[in-house]
């Protein structure tokens, strides 16, 4: 066989020559801890879930509202107690929750108005 190939090598890679890098970088060695999983602190899951349930409001209509300020309310309760991220979620989910609640009972009032005025404007008999 040729000499210089890859199978004439004896001992250890050099610097450059597939051994530790040179930059800042290096790989963890067996035996040492990896960080796995989350670092810092988590978002509330029930501040996302009223975020989505405000945010269904468009399809869904007030049988998303209710969820969402139920949720917020309860979100901020774990937030303030826990510290846990996501109270602007939170916040945001309560107040479209409200907001959507106050929408559909302003729309059923007006058209409880309409549907008195329609049936008891009547047309005398002549």
């Amino acid at each position: 066989m040729a000499s210089g190939g890859f199978g004439d090598q004896t001992g250890p890679p050099g610097p450059g020559q597939f051994g530790p890098p040179t930059g800042g970088y290096s790989q963890p060695q067996y035996g040492q801890a990896m960080p796995y999983g989350r670092v810092g602190r988590g978002t509330n899951s029930l501040a996302i879930a009223a975020l989505c349930c405000g945010i269904a409001q468009v399809i869904a209509g007030p049988i998303a509202g209710i969820p969402a300020v139920i949720l917020g309310f309860m979100s901020l309760g774990q937030i303030a107690r826990s510290g846990e991220d996501g109270r602007g979620m939170a916040i945001t989910g309560l107040v479209l929750g409200i907001v959507g609640l106050i929408l559909t009972v302003l729309f059923i009032i007006f058209f409880i108005a309409v549907w008195h005025h329609v049936t008891s404007s009547t047309v005398p008999a002549g």
